[in-house]
């Protein structure tokens, strides 16, 4: 995510790690929200929007555990990370046996997803990015030095 924790999921729970400070620092792990309405993320893609919330698929049966909750189909969930909820998004629209849907962030701020149909669904996302998300990086010179013959 933009705040450069990492957004985990699978089955029906989910965690989020926060690197520690330095790349040798053990980092932290703590409980995420389940999914939303007991939708299941066994095998499941996820893309940053515009905005700082994570858009994510999930399903109403689980491939792996054969669970069930109230019919097929993937569904479009969003996590907000400033206040650690989901929200049901929308379906996902025609997704055979629960295909995974995969997005692409177009540069316009939409989000393009696909999941097994011919169909692609463009999400208006609203808001624009922080400054604070930018990379940071230091200055550098050239170190070149001029060829001598």
């Amino acid at each position: 995510m933009y705040d450069g924790r990492i957004f985990v999921m699978g089955s029906n729970a989910t965690a989020l790690y926060t690197p520690g400070s330095t790349p040798s620092s053990r980092g932290s792990w703590a409980q995420g929200p389940a999914t939303p309405q007991g939708t299941y993320t066994d095998d499941v893609y996820t893309t940053p929007e515009p905005n700082g919330k994570v858009m994510f698929d999930s399903v109403r049966c689980s491939w792996i555990t054969n669970q069930c909750g109230s019919a097929s189909g993937a569904l479009i969930d969003e996590f907000d990370p400033a206040t650690q909820h989901h929200h049901r998004d929308q379906p996902a629209g025609p997704t055979p046996g629960g295909t995974p849907v995969n997005f692409i962030n177009l540069p316009n701020g939409q989000i393009m997803a696909r999941g097994g149909h011919p169909e692609l669904h463009l999400h208006p996302r609203p808001g624009s990015p922080q400054n604070s998300w930018r990379p940071r990086s230091a200055p550098s010179r050239p170190t070149a030095t001029a060829p001598t013959t």
